[in-house]
């Protein structure tokens, strides 16, 4: 009997402490990170965050500079817009891209840390991103933010490295 009653608070035990462990763990349900992103199909906003960083790794700055507008939402397309991109944004992706890349015998890769929503549907508006900073590991990491257009593809809404 006492063995019995053992067992029996055991896997009461057990049960109470999985239980809270699980609700503890859907709290960061919401997000997922740590993987690599390559160059993959543009219907993913994954393709967004490498294009516009091979954008900034363009020899010919012009040419990364249209590759890099080429992806930007469309109300960062105006003068306004393009006036913060060429006074700014471009310089710094063109200084900073190279620190979030890493390179290995399939190319390069950028490598997500963070993803909000973990899951990303065909209803999912916005997906927020923080990259690795390869070069400087303890330095602030990169902050990309893609988000759906009116025609449902992915655009970069806002880019911090």
């Amino acid at each position: 009997m006492g063995l019995r009653k053992f067992a029996t608070l055991f896997l009461a035990l057990f049960l109470v402490t999985s239980f809270s462990s699980q609700t503890i763990l859907a709290g960061e349900g919401n997000k997922r990170g740590n993987f690599p992103v390559r160059d993959c199909d543009e219907s993913t906003p994954f393709h967004i965050i490498y294009k516009v960083l091979k954008a900034g790794l363009e020899d010919n700055p012009e040419v990364g500079m249209k590759e890099y507008v080429r992806w930007l939402m469309p109300d960062r397309k105006n003068e306004k817009g393009m006036k913060q991109v060429n006074g700014r944004e471009w310089p710094n992706i063109r200084e900073q891209a190279i620190n979030y890349f890493a390179h290995d015998k399939y190319g390069f890769k950028a490598y997500v840390l963070e993803m909000k929503p973990a899951k990303v549907t065909k209803t999912t508006k916005k997906v927020y991103f923080t990259l690795k900073n390869f070069v400087f590991p303890d330095e602030r990491q990169g902050l990309v933010i893609v988000e759906r257009d009116a025609k449902g593809n992915w655009m970069l809404r806002s880019i911090s490295l």
